[in-house]
Order: C-alpha cells, then structure tokens, then sequence
C-alpha cells in the first residue's frame, strides 16, 4: 500500500463487491442467521464441560483405518438403512458434498481429499468442499445455515481416538 489511508479504501472496495455480488446472487452477505442459536449452543456446551470434563460425540457411522466418518442427521435420514458410502448416490446436480475433517492439517490427506472432491463434482455435478474443523465455520459456516435450497450433505472426518 503506498500509504495507510490506501488500506481503507481496500477494505471500502471489497465491501462493496461483498454487498454487489450478493445482490447478484440474491443473498444477503451480511446476513449471520442463527448467531445467537449458536452462541446459547456453545455456552451449553461449555457448561455441560465444566461439570462432566467432558463433550458429547455421536457414535460414528464407519470407523475405517483409525479415522471416524459421522454423518448428518439429514445425511443419515437421506440414506435409511444404506452403508455411508452410498451417501454419494444421493448426490444430484445443484446439491453439495462438505468434507470437514477434525485433523490437523495434513499435506497428503488434502491431496487425495481434493482428489475425491472433483472425482465427485465430475461424477455428480455437485458442489464440493473439504476444511479442517472447527476453525471452517468462520469462513464457511454459512454454508451450512442458509444459502440456497439445495441439500448439502456433510461428512464429518476425526481421529478414533476423539
């Protein structure tokens, strides 16, 4: 930046191609739905910590070479009494796949995750997404409240011992 007032008019720029690409789309980009819900949600949470030392976790649904794949209630719904690897067959043009592993980063596991993400949007036509979690509700949390009304089925990815 040749000067500091420079870094404003950035951020002046970019909020106003947030708020003109969101009319193009027809959302609201500053819309944060269900902050609250989740602010109450964690609070409970940390509460429940305090006094048990510990979290609740879902029993996951397939547990494959030291790695625990949990699925939405939606997702599990979606599948009835189907194994989980038959989530991709529910999968249409217009739907998501989300892909948040509870890992610390890992180099060759984002290879072969991108892999199959496009393996995936070329087989079905859907949009896909792989993060590491927690940290990707900051960035695409959205993603998962509002949007359009499209399913996105999500595949939660952690280590066996979590």
């Amino acid at each position: 930046m040749p000067e500091p007032a420079a870094l404003a008019a950035e951020f002046v720029r970019w909020e106003i191609a947030t708020a003109v690409a969101g009319a193009l789309l027809g959302i609201n980009p500053f819309d944060e739905p269900n902050v609250q819900q989740a602010k109450d949600a964690t609070r409970a949470l940390l509460d429940q910590y305090k006094t048990t030392h510990a979290l609740p976790a879902p029993a996951p649904d397939r547990t494959r070479d030291d790695v625990r794949l949990t699925l939405t209630r939606a997702a599990r719904t979606m599948l009835g009494k189907r194994d989980p690897e038959a989530m991709l067959s529910l999968l249409h043009h217009g739907d998501c796949l989300a892909l948040l592993a509870y890992l610390g980063p890992d180099e060759a596991l984002a290879r072969s995750l991108g892999r199959f993400r496009e393996a995936v949007r070329d087989r079905t036509r859907a949009a896909t997404m792989f993060g590491y979690g927690p940290r990707y509700l900051h960035s695409t949390g959205q993603l998962h409240k509002g949007g359009p009304n499209t399913r996105c089925l999500r595949a939660d990815l952690g280590g066996a011992g979590r």
